[in-house]
């Protein structure tokens, strides 16, 4: 499903004389990027998560078997909240509160088969190098910070993750663990500065 670039705000007023305002993001619109992005895998997961429980703890089972891994792929978009990608942002959000509440419930499972053999990754990256962000507008600079991330070389990080029988959270690429973790303490002024040198704001309209 493409990106919609679209403001929530209207960018006139509804009472101008100006010529038809620009369009802003449609109820349809928005309900159907929570529908690809969020509710499809939290509807995967309401059905597919009896299945995972029963197996792990089976009569069969033991702490040594091999367990399940709930892979979820986000985005650090979250993180930054662009203009104009409101729904694509709280989907994305969405995803990633969905992971760590579920960590949370196998934490506190009361199967010990549940709590050390299901596992959970969550994965936020950064712009892929597939179609879905093709119209994105970024200084040619941004790529030495914010390279694209190659989708078969993240399929093979997951992979790993998901054989090393662990779970965590995976950002891609390198600055995506940077604002993962830290974007939160920076200090308002000095986020305005870099979200306007980078055009962050301006990549999606």
């Amino acid at each position: 499903m493409p990106i919609h670039g679209l403001p929530l705000l209207p960018q006139t007023s509804p009472l101008s004389t100006s010529p038809a305002p620009s369009p802003t993001l449609t109820p349809t619109q928005i309900s159907a990027t929570l529908q690809t992005n969020f509710l499809g895998p939290i509807n995967v997961l309401h059905y597919s998560l009896p299945h995972i429980i029963s197996s792990l703890t089976s009569s069969s089972s033991s702490p040594k078997s091999p367990g399940a891994t709930i892979v979820t792929i986000s985005s650090i978009l979250p993180h930054v909240s662009p203009a104009m990608l409101s729904d694509y942002v709280a989907s994305k959000s969405a995803l990633s509160s969905l992971h760590h509440t579920l960590t949370n419930e196998i934490r506190t499972h009361p199967s010990p088969l549940v709590r050390s053999n299901l596992k959970t990754i969550l994965v936020e990256t950064g712009q892929l190098n597939t179609s879905l962000f093709q119209s994105v507008k970024v200084p040619g600079w941004t790529r030495f910070i914010a390279p694209l991330v190659d989708v078969n070389e993240l399929a093979r990080e997951i992979l790993y993750l998901v054989g090393q029988g662990e779970s965590g959270v995976l950002r891609r690429p390198a600055y995506a663990a940077v604002v993962g973790r830290f974007w939160t303490l920076v200090p308002g002024a000095v986020e305005r500065a870099v979200r306007w040198a980078v055009g962050v704001d301006r990549s999606f309209g």
